[in-house]
């Protein structure tokens, strides 16, 4: 009975969590495409490969706004469909701790202020 109690907790603490978390949405994709440096670095934490890079640089030269949130969205798209919400913005916000100068970026998406 102990287990049954513990798992109720545990499933109660992650759906609080979840709902803690900010959304991701395209808002909040373009705003981080506006500000984030060493882009490419953060496509390799969230799993884009150099190969899928080198194709967005193609499509859209001289645009790093754009190709950065051709990136986001390519990842977005691949990872909403599998996941929850709290999972996913626990993915973004680890690539983005991974990289220096996103402090400021991880601060404004947890605080919900990514306009």
């Amino acid at each position: 009975m102990a287990s049954n109690t513990t798992q109720k907790t545990v499933l109660k603490r992650e759906s609080e969590t979840s709902s803690e978390m900010p959304p991701i949405n395209e808002r909040t994709l373009r705003e981080l495409a506006k500000n984030l440096p060493n882009w490419e670095q953060v496509a390799s934490y969230l799993h884009i490969t150099t190969i899928r890079v080198g194709r967005l640089k193609a499509e859209c030269p001289g645009n790093i706004d754009e190709q950065i949130f051709q990136m986001l969205h390519i990842w977005y798209s691949r990872f909403h469909l599998a996941t929850n919400r709290h999972q996913m913005g626990e993915e973004l916000i680890d690539a983005l701790k991974q990289v220096e100068g996103t402090e400021d970026l991880v601060a404004r998406y947890l605080s919900g202020n990514m306009k």
